[in-house]
Protein backbone atom coordinates (compact mmCIF):
# COMPACT_ATOMS: atom_id res chain seq x y z
CA UNK A 1 0.00 0.00 0.00
CA UNK A 2 1.18 3.50 -0.79
CA UNK A 3 -0.08 6.93 0.28
CA UNK A 4 -0.15 9.42 -2.56
CA UNK A 5 -1.31 12.95 -3.21
CA UNK A 6 -3.58 13.41 -6.17
CA UNK A 7 -5.91 16.10 -7.47
CA UNK A 8 -9.54 15.72 -8.44
CA UNK A 9 -11.29 18.44 -10.40
CA UNK A 10 -15.05 18.95 -10.18
CA UNK A 11 -17.41 21.54 -11.54
CA UNK A 12 -19.25 23.45 -8.83
CA UNK A 13 -22.46 25.46 -8.95
CA UNK A 14 -22.15 28.31 -6.46
CA UNK A 15 -25.11 30.50 -5.59
CA UNK A 16 -25.05 34.12 -6.73
CA UNK A 17 -23.88 35.14 -3.25
CA UNK A 18 -21.16 32.48 -3.22
CA UNK A 19 -19.89 33.52 -6.65
CA UNK A 20 -19.59 37.13 -5.46
CA UNK A 21 -17.53 35.90 -2.50
CA UNK A 22 -15.35 33.77 -4.82
CA UNK A 23 -14.61 36.74 -7.08
CA UNK A 24 -13.96 38.93 -4.05
CA UNK A 25 -11.48 36.38 -2.64
CA UNK A 26 -9.71 36.10 -6.00
CA UNK A 27 -9.37 39.88 -6.14
CA UNK A 28 -8.07 40.14 -2.57
CA UNK A 29 -5.60 37.30 -3.14
CA UNK A 30 -4.29 39.06 -6.24
CA UNK A 31 -3.98 42.35 -4.32
CA UNK A 32 -2.03 40.69 -1.49
CA UNK A 33 0.26 38.88 -3.95
CA UNK A 34 1.04 42.04 -5.92
CA UNK A 35 1.48 44.19 -2.81
CA UNK A 36 4.09 41.93 -1.25
CA UNK A 37 5.72 41.15 -4.59
CA UNK A 38 6.35 44.89 -4.93
CA UNK A 39 7.90 44.94 -1.45
CA UNK A 40 10.01 41.88 -2.29
CA UNK A 41 11.18 43.55 -5.51
CA UNK A 42 12.23 46.64 -3.57
CA UNK A 43 14.13 44.51 -1.06
CA UNK A 44 15.77 42.47 -3.83
CA UNK A 45 16.92 45.55 -5.72
CA UNK A 46 18.43 47.18 -2.62
CA UNK A 47 19.85 44.16 -0.76
CA UNK A 48 19.79 41.28 -3.24
CA UNK A 49 17.51 39.36 -0.87
CA UNK A 50 13.78 38.81 -0.82
CA UNK A 51 11.42 39.13 2.13
CA UNK A 52 10.83 35.84 3.94
CA UNK A 53 7.39 34.32 4.38
CA UNK A 54 7.49 35.25 8.08
CA UNK A 55 8.02 38.92 7.25
CA UNK A 56 5.24 39.04 4.65
CA UNK A 57 2.88 37.18 6.99
CA UNK A 58 3.39 39.85 9.66
CA UNK A 59 2.98 42.48 6.98
CA UNK A 60 -0.38 41.01 6.02
CA UNK A 61 -1.66 41.61 9.55
CA UNK A 62 -0.70 45.28 9.23
CA UNK A 63 -2.17 45.51 5.73
CA UNK A 64 -5.55 44.26 6.98
CA UNK A 65 -5.73 47.22 9.36
CA UNK A 66 -5.38 49.59 6.41
CA UNK A 67 -7.45 47.65 3.88
CA UNK A 68 -10.18 46.36 6.17
CA UNK A 69 -12.07 44.62 3.34
CA UNK A 70 -9.38 41.93 3.42
CA UNK A 71 -10.98 40.71 6.66
CA UNK A 72 -14.15 39.79 4.75
CA UNK A 73 -12.54 36.95 2.78
CA UNK A 74 -10.93 33.63 3.67
CA UNK A 75 -7.82 34.45 5.75
CA UNK A 76 -6.33 31.03 4.94
CA UNK A 77 -6.51 31.84 1.23
CA UNK A 78 -4.54 35.05 1.78
CA UNK A 79 -1.88 33.13 3.72
CA UNK A 80 -1.76 30.55 0.91
CA UNK A 81 -1.11 33.43 -1.51
CA UNK A 82 1.94 34.45 0.52
CA UNK A 83 3.14 30.83 0.51
CA UNK A 84 2.82 30.79 -3.30
CA UNK A 85 4.83 34.01 -3.51
CA UNK A 86 7.50 32.58 -1.22
CA UNK A 87 7.67 29.42 -3.34
CA UNK A 88 7.96 31.49 -6.54
CA UNK A 89 10.98 33.33 -5.15
CA UNK A 90 12.60 30.08 -3.99
CA UNK A 91 12.20 28.64 -7.48
CA UNK A 92 13.70 31.79 -8.96
CA UNK A 93 16.77 31.62 -6.71
CA UNK A 94 17.12 27.89 -7.47
CA UNK A 95 17.07 28.79 -11.19
CA UNK A 96 13.94 26.71 -11.76
CA UNK A 97 11.70 29.58 -12.86
CA UNK A 98 11.90 33.15 -14.02
CA UNK A 99 11.51 36.02 -11.57
CA UNK A 100 7.96 36.34 -10.14
CA UNK A 101 5.70 38.76 -12.00
CA UNK A 102 2.60 40.68 -11.00
CA UNK A 103 -0.79 39.04 -11.43
CA UNK A 104 -3.26 40.68 -13.78
CA UNK A 105 -7.04 40.93 -13.77
CA UNK A 106 -6.89 40.03 -17.45
CA UNK A 107 -5.55 36.53 -16.87
CA UNK A 108 -7.90 34.10 -18.65
CA UNK A 109 -8.22 31.89 -15.58
CA UNK A 110 -8.69 33.45 -12.16
CA UNK A 111 -8.31 31.35 -9.02
CA UNK A 112 -7.47 31.20 -5.34
CA UNK A 113 -6.33 28.40 -3.04
CA UNK A 114 -7.42 27.55 0.49
CA UNK A 115 -6.27 24.84 2.89
CA UNK A 116 -7.91 22.42 5.28
CA UNK A 117 -7.54 23.74 8.82
CA UNK A 118 -9.46 22.10 11.66
CA UNK A 119 -11.60 20.14 9.21
CA UNK A 120 -13.08 23.26 7.58
CA UNK A 121 -12.81 21.69 4.13
CA UNK A 122 -14.75 18.46 3.82
CA UNK A 123 -17.63 16.60 2.18
CA UNK A 124 -20.90 16.93 4.10
CA UNK A 125 -24.03 14.82 3.58
CA UNK A 126 -27.14 17.03 3.29
CA UNK A 127 -30.34 14.97 3.10
CA UNK A 128 -28.51 12.25 1.20
CA UNK A 129 -26.82 14.69 -1.18
CA UNK A 130 -23.04 15.13 -0.71
CA UNK A 131 -21.97 18.77 -0.70
CA UNK A 132 -18.61 20.40 -0.13
CA UNK A 133 -17.99 22.63 2.86
CA UNK A 134 -15.61 25.44 1.86
CA UNK A 135 -14.27 28.21 4.14
CA UNK A 136 -16.32 31.44 3.89
CA UNK A 137 -18.57 29.89 1.23
CA UNK A 138 -20.40 27.31 3.29
CA UNK A 139 -21.96 24.33 1.54
CA UNK A 140 -21.34 24.27 -2.22
CA UNK A 141 -23.17 22.14 -4.79
CA UNK A 142 -20.75 19.90 -6.69
CA UNK A 143 -21.10 17.83 -9.86
CA UNK A 144 -19.40 14.72 -8.48
CA UNK A 145 -17.86 12.87 -11.42
CA UNK A 146 -16.52 10.35 -8.89
CA UNK A 147 -17.24 9.60 -5.27
CA UNK A 148 -14.41 10.34 -2.87
CA UNK A 149 -13.51 7.54 -0.49
CA UNK A 150 -14.59 7.96 3.13
CA UNK A 151 -10.99 7.84 4.34
CA UNK A 152 -9.87 10.46 1.80
CA UNK A 153 -8.32 13.49 3.47
CA UNK A 154 -8.68 16.80 1.60
CA UNK A 155 -5.53 18.88 2.09
CA UNK A 156 -6.29 21.94 -0.02
CA UNK A 157 -8.65 23.27 -2.66
CA UNK A 158 -8.23 25.63 -5.59
CA UNK A 159 -11.33 27.38 -6.92
CA UNK A 160 -11.06 28.59 -10.49
CA UNK A 161 -13.31 30.68 -12.71
CA UNK A 162 -12.70 29.92 -16.37
CA UNK A 163 -13.19 32.35 -19.27
CA UNK A 164 -16.33 30.38 -20.16
CA UNK A 165 -17.83 31.44 -16.82
CA UNK A 166 -17.79 27.90 -15.44
CA UNK A 167 -16.47 27.43 -11.91
CA UNK A 168 -14.30 24.45 -10.95
CA UNK A 169 -12.69 23.24 -7.76
CA UNK A 170 -9.52 21.15 -7.63
CA UNK A 171 -9.14 19.10 -4.47
CA UNK A 172 -5.68 17.93 -3.45
CA UNK A 173 -6.26 14.76 -1.43
CA UNK A 174 -4.28 12.02 0.27
CA UNK A 175 -5.23 8.48 -0.69
CA UNK A 176 -3.89 5.01 -0.10
CA UNK A 177 -3.54 2.86 -3.22
CA UNK A 178 -2.30 -0.65 -3.94
CA UNK A 179 0.52 -1.13 -6.47
CA UNK A 180 -0.45 -2.61 -9.82
CA UNK A 181 0.47 -6.26 -10.46
CA UNK A 182 3.71 -6.73 -12.38
CA UNK A 183 3.45 -7.61 -16.07
CA UNK A 184 7.16 -8.14 -16.90
CA UNK A 185 6.57 -6.12 -20.06
CA UNK A 186 8.59 -3.15 -21.37
CA UNK A 187 7.74 -0.73 -24.16
CA UNK A 188 9.36 2.06 -26.13
CA UNK A 189 7.06 4.88 -27.24
CA UNK A 190 7.75 7.15 -30.20
CA UNK A 191 5.75 10.39 -30.02
CA UNK A 192 4.64 11.99 -33.25
CA UNK A 193 2.22 14.31 -34.99
CA UNK A 194 0.40 12.07 -37.48
CA UNK A 195 0.42 9.19 -35.01
CA UNK A 196 0.18 10.62 -31.52
CA UNK A 197 2.18 7.67 -30.22
CA UNK A 198 3.66 4.50 -31.71
CA UNK A 199 4.60 1.61 -29.44
CA UNK A 200 7.46 -0.82 -29.98
CA UNK A 201 4.93 -3.68 -30.17
CA UNK A 202 3.44 -2.07 -33.30
CA UNK A 203 0.41 -0.46 -31.62
CA UNK A 204 -0.42 3.02 -32.89
CA UNK A 205 -2.52 5.75 -31.31
CA UNK A 206 -3.93 8.14 -33.88
CA UNK A 207 -3.69 11.85 -33.19
CA UNK A 208 -7.29 13.08 -32.78
CA UNK A 209 -6.13 16.59 -33.81
CA UNK A 210 -8.57 18.27 -31.46
CA UNK A 211 -7.58 21.77 -32.50
CA UNK A 212 -7.86 21.07 -36.22
CA UNK A 213 -11.22 19.32 -35.83
CA UNK A 214 -12.73 22.46 -34.28
CA UNK A 215 -10.64 25.02 -36.16
CA UNK A 216 -13.45 26.16 -38.48
CA UNK A 217 -15.84 26.71 -35.59
CA UNK A 218 -13.15 28.53 -33.61
CA UNK A 219 -12.20 30.82 -36.51
CA UNK A 220 -15.84 31.70 -37.12
CA UNK A 221 -16.39 32.52 -33.44
CA UNK A 222 -13.22 34.64 -33.34
CA UNK A 223 -14.34 36.60 -36.42
CA UNK A 224 -17.71 37.31 -34.83
CA UNK A 225 -15.92 38.51 -31.70
CA UNK A 226 -13.62 40.79 -33.71
CA UNK A 227 -16.58 42.37 -35.56
CA UNK A 228 -18.47 42.99 -32.33
CA UNK A 229 -15.43 44.55 -30.67
CA UNK A 230 -14.96 46.91 -33.64
CA UNK A 231 -18.66 47.82 -33.58
CA UNK A 232 -18.56 48.56 -29.85
CA UNK A 233 -15.48 50.75 -30.26
CA UNK A 234 -17.12 52.74 -33.07
CA UNK A 235 -20.18 53.27 -30.88
CA UNK A 236 -17.95 54.42 -28.03
CA UNK A 237 -19.16 51.70 -25.65
CA UNK A 238 -16.85 50.13 -23.04
CA UNK A 239 -16.23 46.49 -24.01
CA UNK A 240 -17.19 45.20 -20.57
CA UNK A 241 -20.64 46.81 -20.97
CA UNK A 242 -21.22 45.46 -24.48
CA UNK A 243 -23.32 42.33 -23.91
CA UNK A 244 -22.85 41.01 -27.45
CA UNK A 245 -19.07 41.26 -27.05
CA UNK A 246 -19.19 39.33 -23.78
CA UNK A 247 -21.40 36.64 -25.35
CA UNK A 248 -18.96 36.26 -28.26
CA UNK A 249 -16.00 36.07 -25.86
CA UNK A 250 -17.80 33.40 -23.88
CA UNK A 251 -18.37 31.35 -27.04
CA UNK A 252 -14.68 31.51 -28.01
CA UNK A 253 -13.69 30.53 -24.47
CA UNK A 254 -16.05 27.54 -24.48
CA UNK A 255 -14.60 26.25 -27.76
CA UNK A 256 -11.06 26.51 -26.33
CA UNK A 257 -12.26 24.71 -23.21
CA UNK A 258 -13.80 21.90 -25.28
CA UNK A 259 -10.54 21.45 -27.20
CA UNK A 260 -8.53 21.27 -23.97
CA UNK A 261 -10.99 18.84 -22.35
CA UNK A 262 -10.90 16.47 -25.34
CA UNK A 263 -7.10 16.61 -25.46
CA UNK A 264 -6.72 15.82 -21.76
CA UNK A 265 -9.28 13.03 -21.96
CA UNK A 266 -7.30 11.34 -24.76
CA UNK A 267 -3.99 11.67 -22.92
CA UNK A 268 -5.39 10.37 -19.63
CA UNK A 269 -6.88 7.29 -21.30
CA UNK A 270 -3.68 6.47 -23.19
CA UNK A 271 -1.27 6.98 -20.28
CA UNK A 272 -3.47 5.02 -17.88
CA UNK A 273 -3.62 2.10 -20.33
CA UNK A 274 0.17 2.07 -20.79
CA UNK A 275 0.87 2.19 -17.05
CA UNK A 276 -1.44 -0.77 -16.52
CA UNK A 277 0.12 -2.81 -19.35
CA UNK A 278 3.84 -2.20 -18.91
CA UNK A 279 6.30 -2.35 -16.01
CA UNK A 280 8.85 -0.23 -17.88
CA UNK A 281 8.05 2.62 -20.25
CA UNK A 282 10.70 4.41 -22.32
CA UNK A 283 10.15 7.71 -24.14
CA UNK A 284 12.42 10.29 -25.73
CA UNK A 285 13.63 13.20 -23.63
CA UNK A 286 12.36 15.80 -26.08
CA UNK A 287 12.98 19.53 -25.62
CA UNK A 288 9.55 20.63 -26.79
CA UNK A 289 10.20 24.29 -25.96
CA UNK A 290 12.92 24.38 -28.64
CA UNK A 291 10.83 22.37 -31.10
CA UNK A 292 7.98 24.87 -30.75
CA UNK A 293 10.23 27.49 -32.34
CA UNK A 294 9.75 25.62 -35.64
CA UNK A 295 6.86 27.56 -37.17
CA UNK A 296 5.90 24.62 -39.41
CA UNK A 297 5.49 22.16 -36.54
CA UNK A 298 4.65 24.37 -33.56
CA UNK A 299 0.87 24.18 -33.99
CA UNK A 300 0.84 20.39 -34.39
CA UNK A 301 3.25 19.79 -31.49
CA UNK A 302 1.23 22.07 -29.25
CA UNK A 303 -1.98 20.24 -30.17
CA UNK A 304 -0.35 16.86 -29.49
CA UNK A 305 0.74 18.05 -25.99
CA UNK A 306 3.79 15.81 -25.63
CA UNK A 307 4.91 17.61 -22.47
CA UNK A 308 1.52 17.01 -20.83
CA UNK A 309 1.71 13.33 -21.76
CA UNK A 310 5.17 13.11 -20.19
CA UNK A 311 3.90 14.75 -16.98
CA UNK A 312 1.02 12.27 -16.77
CA UNK A 313 3.33 9.30 -17.32
CA UNK A 314 5.74 10.62 -14.68
CA UNK A 315 3.27 10.82 -11.82
CA UNK A 316 1.26 7.74 -12.81
CA UNK A 317 4.40 5.60 -12.97
CA UNK A 318 5.43 6.95 -9.58
CA UNK A 319 2.02 6.15 -8.07
CA UNK A 320 1.83 2.60 -9.37
CA UNK A 321 5.44 1.45 -9.02
CA UNK A 322 6.28 1.55 -12.73
CA UNK A 323 9.59 2.69 -14.23
CA UNK A 324 9.71 5.59 -16.68
CA UNK A 325 12.99 5.97 -18.59
CA UNK A 326 13.85 9.09 -20.60
CA UNK A 327 16.33 8.46 -23.41
CA UNK A 328 18.26 10.77 -25.70
CA UNK A 329 16.47 11.19 -29.05
CA UNK A 330 19.71 11.24 -31.09
CA UNK A 331 19.46 9.03 -34.21
CA UNK A 332 16.43 7.02 -32.99
CA UNK A 333 14.69 7.73 -36.29
CA UNK A 334 17.74 6.99 -38.49
CA UNK A 335 19.12 3.84 -36.86
CA UNK A 336 18.19 0.41 -38.18
CA UNK A 337 16.86 -1.68 -35.30
CA UNK A 338 18.01 -4.91 -37.00
CA UNK A 339 21.65 -4.16 -37.86
CA UNK A 340 22.34 -0.89 -36.04
CA UNK A 341 23.36 1.03 -39.17
CA UNK A 342 22.72 4.79 -38.86
CA UNK A 343 22.05 6.78 -42.01
CA UNK A 344 19.68 9.59 -42.97
CA UNK A 345 18.94 7.66 -46.19
CA UNK A 346 17.39 4.87 -44.11
CA UNK A 347 14.21 6.93 -44.01
CA UNK A 348 13.17 7.70 -47.60
CA UNK A 349 9.70 8.93 -46.55
CA UNK A 350 7.99 10.09 -43.37
CA UNK A 351 6.42 6.68 -42.70
CA UNK A 352 8.79 4.25 -44.41
CA UNK A 353 12.06 2.86 -43.02
CA UNK A 354 14.36 0.97 -45.40
CA UNK A 355 17.90 0.22 -44.23
CA UNK A 356 20.47 0.92 -46.95
CA UNK A 357 22.85 -1.55 -45.31
CA UNK A 358 20.87 -4.73 -44.56
CA UNK A 359 17.64 -4.07 -46.47
CA UNK A 360 15.39 -4.27 -43.38
CA UNK A 361 12.05 -2.50 -43.89
CA UNK A 362 9.50 -1.39 -41.32
CA UNK A 363 7.16 1.42 -40.39
CA UNK A 364 9.48 4.30 -39.48
CA UNK A 365 7.73 5.05 -36.18
CA UNK A 366 7.76 1.40 -35.07
CA UNK A 367 11.48 1.20 -35.86
CA UNK A 368 12.00 4.39 -33.85
CA UNK A 369 10.06 3.00 -30.88
CA UNK A 370 12.18 -0.17 -30.94
CA UNK A 371 15.33 1.97 -30.89
CA UNK A 372 13.99 3.93 -27.92
CA UNK A 373 13.38 0.69 -26.03
CA UNK A 374 16.83 -0.65 -26.99
CA UNK A 375 18.53 2.50 -25.72
CA UNK A 376 16.54 2.33 -22.46
CA UNK A 377 17.58 -1.30 -21.94
CA UNK A 378 21.23 -0.52 -22.66
CA UNK A 379 21.28 -2.70 -25.77
CA UNK A 380 22.22 0.31 -27.90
Amino acid sequence: MKTIKRAYKFRIYPTAEQEVKIRQTIGCSRLVYNHFLAECDTSFQSTGKRLSYGVTSKGLTSLKKVKTFLKDVDSIALQATLEDLDDAWKRFFNKQNKRPVFKSKKRPRQSYTTKNVNDNLKVVDVDGVPKLKVPKLGLVRVAWSRQLKEETHIRRATIQIRPSGKVFISLLVEETISPLPTTNEAVGIDLGVTQLATLSDGTMALNPRNLKSMEAKLIQAQRVLSRRIERAKKDGRPLRDAKNVQKARMKVARIHETIANRRNDTLHKLTTEWVRRFDTIAIEDLETSKMLKNSHLARSISDASWSTMRQMLTYKCDWHGRTLILVKPNDTSRRCHECGHIDALNRPTQTEFACVSCGHTAHADVNGALNILARAQGVW
